[in-house]
């Protein structure tokens, strides 16, 4: 307990002393802003000012712009900030002659997207921070990402001397930059019929296979590993839809892998944003809303899968960790945690040998067993990061499971004598929606009461605090929203509505996520490509449609994916028919790449492989929906209602005291069954006549 109280007064002493030394600074522009972010270079002697469209419109003043973005949880922002946006001269060279916009770039994915194509067209690389310099109309003439001091000078000297000199050839070069930052919209119209056969995507797959560390999960290529959620979980189903027993080996072992790394946090649950080493042992230990919720969905469709205790006990630790840590007392969820605290990047993290040994006593063997430590080689600075061990000797007797739960306990308590990462408050619509939808998922897989509560909870906050009526706010912060929706808060926010629906029969989720659908269409349509920008005003020098998969996927290909759920539940064939000419236009990326495009091809798949709506109706067909839940079924749809209802696929298919299941395809069904097992069995007899499998 001293040692907790004198480490708590040391800290309280270095914030105190901060703050004092920050007052004592001129605040720029930013003062006033909520992101924490912004607020972190609001004492820097740089001029900064926040990003607004329409004053880069109204920029008279003929000076090039910087545009710095960042975000809170980033190393290198923060690296950057402190030793050049904090240095006086550095300063004095920016104000003069730049207009100095800082961007964060989880308020304005749109201008982190826009000016992130420039930096991978001039250099081939991009991360955080990202520098840009560009001309009055916004137009970028330079960019790049972390620059040391001296480079950074040297680089906007040269910019001003080229500016006064060659404005006519600084002007052709961003007319050409621009060009080619809109020929990255990959969308090009095609006129070929869409070939949905099943072995289509084989070829590219096994292409993929050969990229594979089967040793280690990932890439072979990746010095660096993300998880990449959405690419697994597609994998997965193509594993199941194809019968590819390699595939689904390959899936398993890598979960088998990531899940006892460092990637995940062993103590508090939750997963660090990526591995830095090919082998998932040392992360880079911010920790993203994002890769949470993903993770979530992810966990509980690999539940279904495989059945595995280490899946089932990392998706409860995920959800604790959410609630805990990750949830404002608002109830929505925070986006991210730092990486650096004053003990260093990931100090709060990690432990000492003296620390391990206190914990360990005279049990070291065991403990450096259970968590994979070598005391000979540490992990991170002269630290040690814990990962985990299932096999470990200690889970042998229940001696050694009380052992194990004391040192996670004392591990804990030094850990809470630190100060802990800081959170950015700063609630993400599109980020909590992923959440929302990881919680649902969570309910079908294990029917756990605790993550249909939460999910309805969360629910509940986005529409009380980031809606109105049928328009959504991108942010909320400060007990207020902020910034217009885009795209993909609208994509997300219906797919989570929608899994709602799917899940308990409330037709008020169903309505709104129909009415929510008709607004995105509204505000982002491309009527030429039919495809949606991803924001509603076109105030970029370019459009910007988005349709490539990253770690979070294309909002375009989750948009159509609501298009062929609200077009199955409501019976619109147009809004099918849609979806048929998106994936037509996609198919020539999809065949190709499928990890840069797995979320359209697992829509695609449910055009080469059957796709069921299974309808359940009567007094049981909630809990007939969760036996369900129990089962991996990617390729299937769920309606249920236990009373009469008049949507489409339940009318006319309730019956007094009886409960039936449906088990249809494009609306044509099977026989009605009153048993969970025979409706699989209808299944997968479709599936053998149709594949012999």
């Amino acid at each position: 307990m001293l040692r907790t109280l004198l480490a708590i007064g040391f800290w309280v002493g270095i914030a105190t002393s901060y703050l004092f030394a920050q007052n004592q600074k001129k605040a720029n522009n930013l003062i006033n802003e909520t992101s924490p972010y912004l607020l972190q270079h609001a004492y820097n002697p740089v001029a900064w000012n926040r990003w607004e469209p329409r004053s880069l419109k109204q920029n008279d003043q003929d000076r090039l712009l910087i545009i710095s973005i960042g975000y809170s949880s980033c190393h290198w922002c923060h690296v950057m900030e402190e030793e050049t946006f904090s240095d006086d001269a550095v300063a004095a060279l920016m104000n003069e002659n730049f207009i100095n916009i800082k961007v964060d770039r989880e308020e304005n994915p749109d201008v982190d997207q826009l000016y992130m194509r420039a930096v991978q067209l001039m250099t081939g690389t991009g991360g955080w921070p990202l520098n840009v310099v560009a001309l009055p109309d916004g137009r970028p003439i330079f960019a790049g990402t972390y620059f040391e001091k001296d480079q950074w000078v040297a680089i906007l000297e040269q910019l001003i001397t080229a500016y006064k000199n060659d404005k006519d050839k600084l002007y052709d070069f961003a007319a050409q930059l621009a060009e080619g930052i809109s020929g990255l919209n990959p969308v090009i119209k095609s006129s070929v019929e869409a070939d949905f056969e099943p072995q289509v995507l084989d070829a590219a797959m096994l292409q993929w296979t050969q990229q594979w560390d089967q040793s280690w999960g990932g890439l072979t290529e990746d010095r660096q590993k993300f998880i990449q959620p959405g690419q697994l979980q597609y994998l997965m189903q193509y594993a199941y839809l194809s019968h590819q027993q390699t595939v689904d080996d390959y899936i398993e072992n890598s979960l088998e892998i990531i899940l006892q790394s460092g990637i995940v946090d062993q103590l508090n649950g939750g997963f660090y944003r990526y591995s830095t080493d090919p082998y998932w042992q040392v992360p880079h230990f911010e920790k993203m809303l994002y890769d949470q919720g993903l993770m979530l969905s992810f966990l509980a469709a690999a539940h279904q899968r495989y059945k595995s205790p280490l899946v089932t006990k990392q998706l409860n630790a995920t959800f604790d960790f959410l609630v805990q840590s990750f949830q404002n007392p608002e109830g929505g969820f925070s986006a991210s945690f730092d990486a650096d605290t004053p003990l260093g990047e990931g100090g709060y993290y990690l432990f000492t040998s003296d620390e391990i040994q206190q914990v360990a006593q005279e049990n070291l063997k065991a403990f450096c067993e259970l968590f994979k430590v070598d005391l000979n080689t540490p992990s991170f600075e002269n630290k040690f990061h814990l990962q985990w061990n299932t096999s470990a000797a200690i889970f042998g007797t229940p001696e050694g499971i009380g052992r194990f739960e004391d040192w996670i306990s004392d591990l804990k308590n030094i850990q809470q004598a630190r100060l802990a990462p800081k959170r950015d408050d700063k609630i993400v619509l599109s980020w909590n929606a992923m959440v929302l939808k990881g919680f649902v998922r969570a309910y079908q897989a294990t029917s756990d009461q605790k993550f249909l509560d939460a999910a309805v909870q969360l629910c509940d906050f986005i529409n009380q605090n980031m809606t109105k009526g049928d328009l959504l706010f991108h942010t909320f912060q400060n007990g207020k929203p902020a910034i217009d929706g885009y795209l993909e808060d609208y994509a997300f926010y219906v797919e989570a509505l929608l899994a709602l629906y799917e899940t308990t029969a409330n037709t008020d989720y169903l309505t709104q996520a129909t009415v929510l659908t008709q607004k995105a269409i509204a505000l982002f349509e491309d009527q030429e490509q039919l495809f949606f920008n991803f924001k509603s005003e076109d105030d970029h020098f370019v459009d910007l449609i988005l349709v490539e998969d990253g770690v979070i996927p294309s909002a375009n290909a989750v948009m159509a994916e609501n298009l062929f759920r609200l077009g199955t539940l409501l019976d619109r064939e147009e809004d099918k028919k849609r979806v048929v000419s998106l994936l037509q236009n996609m198919q020539p990326s999809i065949l190709v790449h499928p990890s840069n495009y797995y979320r359209w091809a697992n829509l695609w798949m449910y055009q080469a492989h059957p796709f069921y709506e299974i309808v359940i109706v009567g007094q049981e067909a909630q809990q007939k929906t969760l036996e369900f839940g129990r089962n991996f079924l990617p390729n299937a749809l769920f309606q249920f209602s236990e009373r009469a209802s008049a949507l489409p696929l339940l009318e006319d298919r309730y019956f007094e005291g009886e409960t039936y299941i449906y088990v249809c395809q494009n609306k044509v069904c099977n026989l009605p069954v009153m048993d969970v097992k025979k409706a699989l069995d209808q299944l997968h007899k479709t599936e053998q006549v149709l594949f012999g499998n």
